[in-house]
């Protein structure tokens, strides 16, 4: 019986929440913006085949920047014995930002390193990602993250940094 009494306390109109009148909700409905899409041999993508190829030529300048971005890195460390020009990268991949990133040896170590540069890929990797798998249906394929006017000004911009049209 003393359990039935304490539930009824817990019931008791004093333990309860006030009731708050009803709030109206208007609905709304949304409207999705529609992808273009682009018909290809395998299926739907969300970009065309030029702009396709902009993207793969983007991806392999973005990791041509950060193989010489290691290169300016490592010459940058060596204040006394440094041998030759400084070496040069594309800055529209590169934020003047410190950047610490965990790394772990061989023997399992763990370190923490010091970069005095940020790589940043403008989203390249992963609308080239999107691009290059077909879906089945328009109704599958996603909008990229990135814009074709973002794509053309960074192919642009990058292609006058490796001297390319």
């Amino acid at each position: 019986m003393s359990t039935m009494n304490f539930v009824n306390g817990l019931l008791n109109k004093s333990n309860v929440a006030p009731q708050t009148e009803a709030v109206k909700v208007e609905v709304v409905p949304v409207v999705e913006k529609k992808v273009e899409t682009f018909k290809g041999k395998w299926g739907y993508h969300p970009v065309s085949y030029e702009t396709f190829l902009k993207l793969k030529e983007l991806q392999k300048w973005y990791y041509m920047t950060l193989s010489r971005l290691g290169t300016w890195v490592r010459w940058t460390r060596k204040t006394k014995y440094r041998v030759g020009s400084e070496p040069q990268y594309c800055h529209a991949f590169v934020i003047d930002k410190m950047e610490i990133r965990k790394h772990v040896n061989k023997e399992g170590w763990t370190e923490w390193r010091w970069y005095p540069k940020t790589r940043n890929d403008c989203g390249v990797r992963e609308a080239l990602r999107e691009a290059r798998m077909p879906k089945k249906t328009p109704e599958e394929v996603v909008q990229l993250k990135i814009s074709e006017e973002e794509i053309n000004r960074l192919h642009f911009e990058v292609s006058k940094f490796f001297n390319i049209r």
